[in-house]
This record gives C-alpha cells, sequence and structure tokens, in this order.
C-alpha cells in the first residue's frame, strides 16, 4: 500500500513479486490490478505474469478466466512457455466435470507452436 500512495515506480521484478503473491493468496483481483500496473511502470508483463493468473484462476476452478487471462497473454505477444501451457491444462483437468476437449485442444497448439511437453504436461492430460 506505501508504494501505491507514494511516488515509488516498482520495477519488473517487484511487480511479477505483487501479481504472484496476490494469485497465490487467490486474490485475483488484486493480482489484476498489479498486472495492470506494467505499462505505467513502462513495462511490458511477460509469460510469469499472466502464468500465475491462469495458475490462481485453476486452482479456484476458474476455467474460463484461466483461459481468458492465457488468451490475454497471447494477445498481448508474450509467448507461453510450458509452464503457463501446463497452468493452462491444470484448469482444464481440475474443472467439475473435466473438460478433455479443451486440453486436448490446447495441447495440440502448444505442439504446434513448437513448444516441448514435460512429464506435468503428461500427467496432467491424463487427469484430464
Amino acid at each position: 500500500q506505501e508504494m501505491v500512495t507514494s511516488a515509488l515506480q516498482p520495477d519488473g521484478v517487484t511487480l511479477n513479486v505483487l501479481v504472484d503473491t496476490c494469485a497465490a493468496a487467490g486474490d485475483l483481483r488484486r493480482g489484476e490490478a498489479w498486472l495492470s500496473r506494467f505499462p505505467s511502470a513502462g513495462l511490458r508483463p511477460e509469460a510469469r505474469s499472466y502464468g500465475s493468473l491462469v495458475d490462481a484462476c485453476a486452482r479456484l476452478a476458474a476455467v474460463q478466466e484461466a483461459s481468458t487471462w492465457f488468451g490475454r497473454m497471447e494477445r498481448s505477444g508474450v509467448q507461453a512457455t510450458v509452464i503457463q501451457y501446463n497452468q493452462l491444462l491444470h484448469a482444464y483437468a481440475s474443472a467439475t466435470p473435466p473438460r478433455p476437449v479443451e486440453a486436448a485442444a490446447v495441447f495440440r497448439r502448444m505442439l504446434a507452436r513448437g513448444v516441448a511437453p514435460t512429464a506435468v504436461t503428461v500427467a496432467t492430460l491424463r487427469r484430464a
């Protein structure tokens, strides 16, 4: 809060930590607010920034929001790594009921973009 009211301008590391901390606490709105501060700080969010919100949405069973954040990341020109793909796959695998069709589509898109799957990817797909 002190940073918000002072003239201090957070750097990218600080903003990423703030987004991640809020997301880990399940406070998506506050995490989104910190993500929105990147441009005013002259910075661009990175895959990790968006991934924190995708992961939080997955843990909260907010599948549509997870997909929306992943889409925003892609539209902003940020390339997803296997970590962000796994986070989105986790959202589909954790949905009630699981959403295997959407998970398979994400997996195909991941492969088409040259992102190599990991053991986590395979395990997550099995749960979907």
